[in-house]
């Protein structure tokens, strides 16, 4: 066994760690090789654990709790606040691999293309034609006319009420004209197909990203004492501060109500809950009677029977990924994944059998072919797949 595979070994047999170690120990294991680490990490921890692999979901957890437990930084508080992001973000990356090397219920894969490649157990030429989702969006005019951004050209598309409405590299944006103090609000929609996303800069300056088969509907002006817009599906917002006109997001029967802050809202038809994550500020969510507040690092769920909840600390680079560009699963089961998979490349899916009960840590780019994705999906051995036409069939 070479010097590093020993010292690795070492930190892992230790109690504690000092700052360098965790550093050491946290780089070598975001950075190394999988099938390695898997292997390695076997080899320490099966003659403590022999039965892992045969173990519950509640007795993993336990194991990978006490493995985070090791590379604890809790008591390094006088780190700057970047620094322990980025321990943060560093802890779950490591409790994340060292899950998919012990346990049987838990799997990551950080994609690339040979690991792709390595699976071998799925190929389909009916997939040659699936591509990832694009950059489109179709918006409708106050007049109930569609404009298909996917064909207009850079520059003025339209003229809203007392704005024009502009096309530029991707984006849309709203631009104010001199016109009569009397001109009527306009009121414009923008919707993205199953497999698209796209931005638009409103009228006030807020951004708002739309993920795959959503919806914004929104003014062409913010003439009133509130700025208020509707969506369904998913957006991120970025909302341009005023005191003076609150910015209010209207989801069905609910609303989230802002001054100037960033905010992911989840709140598709087939999804168990609406769920609002707050990256910046704070939000007022209110569903009937029942309200939340929201601080950095909360999110709010309704689900579908009306039962308001806050859940603390949730992963905000989990609920953002798509923004980024990324898949990201973390503890999914593959109801989850399957959802976020036919919206963004625009298939159906069936199930065939009983479905697997595994749960998935996953992390690819959003702009993978189909196959390849499902190539990594299949290296846990649980699940095959069958494709035909755009319909995907899961079977045990």
């Amino acid at each position: 066994m070479d010097d590093i595979k020993v010292k690795v070994i070492t930190l892992l047999q230790k109690t504690q760690l000092s700052p360098d170690e965790r550093l050491w120990l946290l780089d070598y294991i975001e950075n190394s090789d999988t099938e390695e680490l898997r292997s390695l990490l076997k080899m320490k921890f099966d003659s403590e654990h022999r039965f892992f692999v045969r173990k519950s979901h509640p007795e993993a957890s336990e194991i990978l709790k006490t493995i985070h437990q090791k590379l604890n930084f809790e008591e390094q508080q006088s780190l700057p606040i970047a620094p322990i992001l980025l321990w943060k973000k560093k802890l779950a990356i490591a409790a994340s691999i060292i899950g998919f090397a012990l346990a049987g219920t838990y799997f990551l894969v950080k994609y690339n293309a040979n690991l792709a490649a390595k699976s071998g157990n799925y190929t389909a030429n009916s997939l040659a034609n699936i591509r990832p989702g694009k950059n489109m969006a179709f918006l409708t005019l106050g007049n109930g006319s569609t404009i298909s951004l996917n064909n207009a050209k850079n520059g003025s598309i339209a003229q809203q009420g007392n704005a024009s409405v502009i096309k530029k590299n991707g984006k849309l944006s709203y631009k104010s004209l001199t016109v009569a103090a009397d001109t009527a609000v306009v009121y414009n929609s923008l919707s993205t197909p199953r497999g698209a996303q796209y931005q638009v800069e409103l009228p006030d300056g807020t951004h708002v990203w739309l993920n795959a088969a959503s919806t914004l509907r929104y003014p062409t002006a913010f003439n009133g004492k509130q700025r208020v817009v509707e969506v369904s599906g998913e957006a991120y917002f970025e909302v341009a501060k005023n005191k003076e006109k609150p910015f209010i997001v209207k989801v069905d029967s609910s609303q989230i109500r802002v001054l100037g802050t960033h905010f992911n809202v989840m709140a598709y038809a087939d999804e168990q809950s609406v769920r609002t994550s707050l990256f910046e500020g704070s939000v007022k969510f209110t569903h009937n009677n029942q309200t939340s507040l929201l601080k950095p690092g909360e999110q709010s769920q309704l689900t579908k029977g009306g039962k308001l909840s806050v859940v603390n600390d949730i992963d905000l680079d989990n609920e953002i990924a798509w923004k980024n560009g990324l898949f990201h699963f973390e503890n999914a089961n593959i109801e989850t994944v399957m959802r976020q998979l036919s919206r963004w490349y625009d298939i159906d899916v069936d199930f065939k059998g009983k479905k697997t009960d595994e749960l998935f840590f996953v992390e690819m780019p959003e702009n993978s072919n189909l196959a390849d994705v499902l190539k990594v999906l299949e290296i846990t051995g649980h699940i095959k797949f069958q494709m035909e036409g755009r319909r995907l069939t899961i079977m045990p």
